[in-house]
């Protein structure tokens, strides 16, 4: 049994080292992805006001004339764009907006990643130095225990941090994915509602 003990302390002590790299990772890969999020955030704010537009727009403008004066670069722009170029076709339509959905699904697994790895690679790292930490109380070598046990606390904190702004990051971004999926799917209802009224009227005066 003692052998066994051994042997797992020595595979937990060895993953420290590749704990501490990889949260050095994600604290890294963390502050990239906060650039990121505040550069798209100046851009939403400014494409956001042209998306109202549009909204208000399709109150009282066809969803073709309204969709083909709407500028920008933005990814909803860009969809709305290519359904007007295939006049809002259902299945041509509905595949660009399935695919504008999982892009950003695929868009939260950076923030999600970090949201689990950070806290867990945080734990990690604060319970992997207490055993040399009480081994060190044990000996009396009360600076090797607070070398041990601020290399723990480092780590955890690191892997709040990382976590919390994935969590943060991933927040703000669904809800933005969730407008403008809600944005598309509101202007292709009515594009399909539009192009049945012609042929509802012609089959009320028919009648």
């Amino acid at each position: 049994m003692s052998v066994l003990t051994n042997l797992l302390s020595w595979v937990s002590a060895g993953l420290l080292v590749p704990v501490l790299v990889t949260m050095a990772g994600l604290l890294g890969f963390s502050l990239i992805m906060v650039g990121d999020f505040l550069a798209a955030s100046v851009q939403r704010r400014r494409s956001s006001r042209q998306i109202q537009k549009l909204s208000d727009d399709l109150i009282r403008t066809p969803v073709r004339l309204a969709a083909a004066e709407l500028q920008g670069d933005t990814e909803i722009a860009r969809v709305i764009r290519r359904c007007g170029a295939v006049s809002w076709h259902p299945i041509h339509a509905d595949k660009f907006i399935s695919d504008f959905e999982l892009e950003s699904r695929r868009g939260l697994d950076g923030p999600q990643a970090l949201i689990r790895l950070g806290p867990m690679l945080g734990l990690m790292g604060a319970l992997i130095p207490i055993g040399p930490a009480l081994a060190g109380l044990a000996a009396g070598d009360l600076s090797a225990m607070a070398a041990n046990v601020e290399e723990g606390l480092t780590a955890t904190v690191c892997g709040l941090f990382v976590g919390g702004l994935g969590f943060w990051v991933r927040l703000v971004r669904s809800r933005w994915a969730m407008a403008d999926v809600e944005m598309l799917h509101y202007a292709y209802e009515l594009a399909q509602d539009q192009a049945a009224e012609p042929a509802r009227v012609e089959l009320g005066e028919s009648r």
